[in-house]
């Protein structure tokens, strides 16, 4: 993901911010940003948690996230996403020209990769210290797609930070599994919509540009074993 953020054509107004557990993968979510940061001029932020107590739960990780707003929109993404160079460059005309004042949520649906092929081509990019993996979004494009909508999904959840209905929280009470038992499911994705339909406005479905520009690499999840998966991607 942060690859292809720092091949995007403008990236002026592009500020990432990234929870994560410290000192925790090979290479560790520190080098990473610190390689983006230093070596490649990304604004990124990082935000360590302790331990897995309380970062296991999407819902409270992105109640952090959404008090350290400072930017005019606000995207709520994953990080098993790329982007085409231009994606951010046309949201942004997009946003400014016809929901500057939304109060609701808008969204994208995304293309995906096909299991296989999506880990052959991550598996053949694997390294031991941070790297900027050249033409990220050429390299997924050139795989098999198949599109996705967006019915309920945490990785395009985007709204203005001035206007927005979010009112500081992404939850009031997180209902996200604990993820020791049963695996990841963030539950906290539907309860943002709903209080963001409930107290902004309707959720808008951006125009299918940002579908076609959005590539998920794909990979199994926890649902599907009923177990939480640790996969460095």
């Amino acid at each position: 993901m942060l690859s292809s953020l720092v091949q995007q054509t403008t990236r002026e107004r592009i500020k990432v911010i990234i929870d994560c557990v410290g000192a925790n993968g090979i290479p560790t979510t520190e080098s990473v940003v610190g390689h983006f940061s230093n070596n490649e001029g990304l604004n990124v932020e990082m935000c360590a948690w302790p331990d897995e107590s309380q970062f296991k739960f999407r819902g409270i990780v992105r109640n952090r996230q959404i008090q350290k707003a400072s930017t005019e929109w606000f995207m709520f993404g994953d990080c098993d996403m790329v982007y085409d160079p231009d994606y951010f460059d046309d949201l942004m005309t997009n946003l400014d020209s016809h929901h500057s004042r939304h109060r609701g949520l808008l969204s994208s649906g995304r293309m995906s990769n096909v299991k296989e092929d999506c880990t052959r081509m991550v598996n053949s990019e694997v390294f031991s210290e941070a790297v900027t993996i050249k033409s990220a979004f050429a390299k997924a494009n050139s795989l098999n797609l198949h599109k996705r909508s967006n019915v309920g999904a945490g990785f395009s959840q985007i709204f203005s930070v001035k206007h927005g209905a979010h009112a500081g929280k992404y939850v009031d009470k997180c209902r996200d599994w604990d993820w020791a038992v049963n695996g990841a499911n963030p539950r906290s994705d539907i309860q943002f919509r709903k209080r963001m339909h409930a107290d902004g406005a309707p959720r808008i479905s951006l125009p299918e540009r940002f579908t076609t520009g959005a590539i998920h690499l794909n990979h199994n999840r926890d649902p599907e074993t009923r177990t939480h998966l640790v996969e460095q991607r």
